[in-house]
């Protein structure tokens, strides 16, 4: 008997930024996307748990980002950008 165990990657887009920035990547106007990507163990490709969550502030026109810590990420979506977050 085979056991097949893996992992998958799952993203959820969590919300914007309040304030509209240019990218630096493509040159448009955005608002920002707050990504959460989460890595599930799998076992027989049916997901079981989490083990892993990385958060990003994303472009949605050309999907380059920030990497961001959880505690960054929630004062993103709680307050907005309010001139604390920077991008470079």
């Amino acid at each position: 008997m085979f056991i097949i165990s893996g992992t998958k990657s799952f993203r959820k887009v969590l919300g914007a930024q309040k304030e509209c920035v240019v990218c630096d990547t493509c040159d448009k106007d955005a608002y920002f996307q707050v990504v959460r990507f989460t890595s599930w163990f799998t076992l027989f490709f049916i997901p079981l748990f989490p083990y892993h969550r990385k958060y990003y502030l994303m472009c949605p026109h050309c999907e380059s980002g920030y990497k961001l810590k959880r505690s960054m990420a929630r004062e993103i979506l709680e307050e907005g950008t309010k001139g604390s977050i920077e991008i470079k």
